[in-house]
């Protein structure tokens, strides 16, 4: 098996590279339109039942509610995660002072 170029070897890395990022971004792209779906349907039962109810202001109404219970979900997941990380920089910190 003969040497490769290597000029042809950085060309087909920086492609492989730029395909790698594209798929990336794609990704992120996906997932941030799933959560921009699952958003508005939380949204849309909330300011029906609001609308049927005949609520002023129902719009910003079902707005707020989902955005303060998303919200609030977001940091109950972020919670344990966070503990964790600050029991061990504790414990860190008592095993370099003891």
């Amino acid at each position: 098996m003969a040497l490769a170029n290597p000029q042809a070897l950085l060309q087909r890395s920086a492609s492989l590279e730029t395909a790698y990022h594209r798929q990336q971004s794609s990704r992120e792209l996906l997932v941030t339109l799933g959560c921009a779906r699952r958003f508005g349907q939380a949204i849309a039962p909330s300011y029906g039942t609001l609308f049927v109810f005949h609520v002023v202001f129902g719009q910003f109404i079902a707005l707020a509610t989902v955005s303060t219970s998303r919200g609030i979900g977001l940091y109950m997941k972020a919670f344990p995660k966070s503990r964790a990380a600050a029991e061990t920089i504790t414990k860190g910190m008592e095993l370099e002072h003891a």
